[in-house]
Parts: C-alpha cells; structure tokens; sequence
C-alpha cells in the first residue's frame, strides 16, 4: 500500500530578492535550511523556488503554468509555510505571489506558517496581522529558525495535529 505523502507548500519572495543578478544568499540560506528540514522530517516540499532555481530559470514558465502550478500545490498542500523577513532596508520583500498564495490558504483553511522577522513590522499587511481571524496561523521568527531549523517542525506538527483533531 502506498504511504500518503504530508506536503508543505513553501512560499516566498522571488523577484524582489534578485539583487545584481542573482538572489539573495541570506534568504536562499534560509529557504534551503527550510526545505531541507522539512524534507529529512519526512514531509514532501512544493516550492516556487527549487522548481524557479531561485529565480534563474522563472522567465521559462509562463504565467499561467505558474499560477496554475502553484494553486494546485495550495489544493494538495496540509499546510502553508510563508517565509517573509524583512530585507536589509528594514522593509518586508515584497511578494505578491505569496500573498495571493495565503488568500488561497485561509479560502482552503489550510494552517499557515509564517517565518517572519519579529516583532511583526507595520510594514506587513494588515491582512496578514490578521490572518489567524480566519484560519490557524503560527508565526515563528527567521533568526530562531536560522539557528534551529528543527522549530519549524514540531510548529508544523502541532498545526497538522490541531487541524486533525478539529
């Protein structure tokens, strides 16, 4: 009998983290720890920036293959893990895509994790100051994830089992 996959669907900056030609190491860093611990816990991993290589091979989808592909990942996901730090300039990247990626989570009521840089800056939505008035979001913080990527897995434990018990 084939063992159902949990897939975690990774969303995040990708145009705007381009800078001088290629993305941004400090966030690629992070991106790579996320995918990888995700992965070694046993979780499948939908992500924009592998399938993109970081950006490098984006211009050969068009925008339709993009957005259907990523809102079929959203459809087969348990759950969604946004990553938006702020920059350097103080300032979130900005990611359209992600945000429009958490509309389809909290329509799909899918939990959402969000790493971001805390506390969170008025310079993020107010929308995602108030997601977690439609669906269960979880905000963990880039430096802790960066110094212990484990984090991320009992917060994605904690939020498939909460949503299992409901």
């Amino acid at each position: 009998m084939d063992q159902i996959t949990t897939n975690i669907f990774v969303g995040g900056p990708i145009q705007h983290a381009l800078q001088g030609g290629g993305f941004d190491n400090k966030l690629r860093d992070l991106f790579v720890s996320v995918h990888d611990v995700l992965e070694e816990a046993g979780y499948g991993v939908f992500s924009a920036h592998r399938a993109e290589g970081f950006g490098v091979t984006t211009a050969e989808f068009t925008a339709d293959e993009i957005a259907v592909r990523d809102h079929t990942w959203m459809e087969r996901c348990h759950a969604f893990t946004a990553v938006i730090p702020l920059s350097d300039d103080g300032l979130p990247y900005r990611t359209d895509g992600t945000c429009i990626e958490l509309g389809w989570a909290s329509g799909q009521k899918k939990p959402i994790i969000l790493i971001a840089t805390l506390p969170l800056a008025p310079g993020y939505s107010q929308v995602i100051h108030g997601l977690r008035k439609i669906t269960p979001v979880y905000v963990l913080d880039c430096d802790e994830v960066r110094k212990d990527p484990r984090i991320l897995i009992r917060t994605v434990d904690e939020a498939l089992a909460s949503q299992r018990a409901h």
